[in-house]
């Protein structure tokens, strides 16, 4: 194919999950401070979002498994070393 690349579908949903799951995390933690504020009750509000966060934080990890997994240029950056990460020996 010359140096082109197809997106599938699945990579395209995955690239597109990222901006809901960072919108999902700031809003998250605007809870956690809106819940410091409070005086009756706030505690629990800050604990149910932090758990909250610490879930979106573990679906941004498997959603960055899974862009990685339908990348179409897999097997180049898998030989040569992905963008922004130190090259492996």
């Amino acid at each position: 194919m010359d140096g082109a690349y197809v997106e599938s579908d699945a990579f395209k949903h995955v690239a597109a999950m990222e901006e809901h799951l960072r919108i999902v995390d700031d809003l998250l933690t605007g809870l956690t401070y809106l819940g410091e504020t409070i005086s009756d009750g706030g505690s629990a509000i800050s604990t149910i979002a932090n758990i909250a966060r610490g879930e979106c934080k573990s679906a941004e990890k498997l959603r960055c498994d899974l862009f990685r997994l339908t990348h179409p240029r897999r097997k180049e950056f898998d030989r040569q070393g992905w963008p922004g990460e130190a090259p492996q020996p």
